[in-house]
């Protein structure tokens, strides 16, 4: 509903990754993988540096521990 005030929480652990930067760049968007509309998407909303990994080359995946979406209690004016 329009004008709903939502909290989404997500917990995972990072692979290994090579040193450098990186973004996370948060998005919300409904459909598909192939048919989908972005209704919001916050551009390097983190950014991580690696000081020093084990991690050679490429990335392996990312799993998720939890994924979960709460809606805010109602404000009354």
């Amino acid at each position: 509903m329009a004008g709903t005030e939502l909290t989404a929480r997500f917990e995972f652990q990072l692979p290994f990754l090579p040193s450098g930067d990186y973004s996370i760049s948060p998005a919300i968007a409904e459909g598909t993988q192939e048919a989908h509309i972005q209704h919001h998407w916050l551009h390097d909303a983190m950014i991580v540096r690696v000081h020093a990994a084990s991690a050679c080359m490429g990335l392996i995946g990312v799993p998720m521990k939890r994924v979960s979406l709460r809606q805010a209690a109602d404000r009354k004016s």
